[in-house]
């Protein structure tokens, strides 16, 4: 039984770890994306301001 239990902690934790390396690596892509289509939005805003 407890072996098995191991098991299974072992498994979820593993789970855990690629899930939350996943999400990171979504939230820090969509972090970027917004950063790089941030730039030229504030380029067109500041144009505009200044016509």
């Amino acid at each position: 039984m407890n072996s098995k239990k191991s098991a299974i902690v072992n498994f979820i934790a593993e789970e855990f770890s690629s899930f939350i390396y996943i999400l990171s690596v979504v939230m820090g892509a969509l972090l970027g994306g917004v950063l790089v289509a941030s730039i030229p939005l504030c380029a067109i805003l500041v144009g505009f301001y200044n016509l």
